[in-house]
């Protein structure tokens, strides 16, 4: 774009990265252009159905003050909210955002495999994982996220934790170990301190193992 010439006036050009700076965008700013980062905080898998999840979506903005400007009209024509994310941030951002989207996928993936293994059908397994995985967001957006935990290891319950690992194996036990001793993190109101101490150590030896 850059080898086409000047900027025409008032325009502003956007890379869509999560995680990288607008120096990358250095040849445009030097052609003129005020330079964004546009970075939509929504799974975009499909060009039509993504799109349609868009609005409410909030977006990253980053940027010169004129890039800054087209951004924000651009989001109130989406209906997206826009976050203001400094530039030495950016990676940290993006992190949280992969965490959020991206590490869900395999999540799910270790449960459906996991319910293959309890004797429910391949095509069963993750249909009927999901109306909990979209109870529990909704809980979550209702809430918040301690409140929306349930489960045994938000009830303190350390002998159906136990168990669950006894049934588990490999790499699918030490999953459950390391996202139950995370749950065990946001408990310390809601389980007495001997009951969060004794589930997080059972849970990092099964992680150191």
């Amino acid at each position: 774009v850059a080898a086409q010439g000047d900027a025409p006036r008032g325009c502003a050009a956007f890379h869509l990265s999560g995680a990288l700076s607008t120096e990358v965008l250095g040849p445009l700013h030097a052609r003129g252009y005020s330079v964004g980062s546009f970075h939509p905080l929504q799974a975009i898998a499909h060009p039509v159905t993504s799109a349609e999840r868009l609005p409410g979506s909030y977006v990253a903005l980053t940027g010169e003050p004129g890039a800054l400007g087209v951004g924000r009209r651009l989001c109130s024509d989406l209906g997206c909210p826009t976050l203001s994310v400094p530039e030495t941030w950016r990676p940290l951002y993006h992190a949280a955002a992969v965490l959020a989207s991206n590490f869900l996928p395999p999540l799910l993936d270790a449960a459906a495999r996991i319910l293959e293994r309890a004797g429910v059908d391949h095509d069963d397994a993750l249909p009927a994982l999901l109306p909990l995985v979209r109870g529990t967001l909704a809980n979550i957006e209702e809430v918040g996220v301690e409140a929306a935990i349930t489960g045994p290891v938000a009830r303190g319950d350390v002998e159906t934790v136990a168990l669950h690992l006894r049934a588990l194996e490999g790499g699918d036990r030490r999953l459950y170990a390391f996202m139950a001793r995370e749950l065990t993190r946001l408990m310390d109101e809601r389980i007495d301190e001997d009951t969060r101490q004794e589930l997080a150590a059972r849970l990092t030896e099964e992680i150191d193992a």
